[in-house]
């Protein structure tokens, strides 16, 4: 019985905490952009970290990666639910730039051709910006 009261008062602490801050960030919402630009992307990920709490979920990242990842890189994710836009900032410092939306009588092929053409040219001038740092002028690898 404890236990149960326990739960309802958590779950109703994290509701009230939910909606508490989407007033502060509505409100937010209508300042101009010089104001509001530095804390509202904080607060949007505050505000995703509520939204799971209230939920009751527990998210984890499960990665298969063994090596430290970098400290600029591009995470993908591909997940058919809409707990992604809020889930991915709430457990890390991301940005969800773009989704992979299903558009009926699209082959996922398409849908991953298109991934390819947006992140493409952003991967080839990384690569590029890192062979051009690493290798010295003048070097036969830097021709090709």
């Amino acid at each position: 019985m404890f236990h149960a009261l326990f739960t309802l008062v958590k779950y109703t602490v994290n509701i009230v905490d939910m909606v508490w801050l989407t007033a502060v960030m509505w409100c937010g919402a209508f300042l101009p952009e010089r104001v509001n630009r530095h804390y509202y992307f904080g607060l949007f990920r505050l505000w995703c970290r509520f939204f799971v709490r209230a939920l009751g979920v527990e998210l984890r990242l499960h990665q298969k990666n063994r090596e430290p990842l970098p400290e600029r890189y591009v995470m993908v994710a591909n997940h058919p639910s809409a707990f992604e836009d809020i889930g991915i900032p709430a457990i890390g410092g991301w940005l969800v730039v773009f989704r992979r939306r299903p558009v009926p009588c699209m082959s996922s092929v398409n849908q991953k051709s298109r991934v390819k053409r947006r992140l493409m040219p952003w991967w080839m001038r990384s690569i590029r910006a890192k062979i051009s740092h690493s290798i010295p002028k003048g070097d036969a690898r830097a021709d090709v």
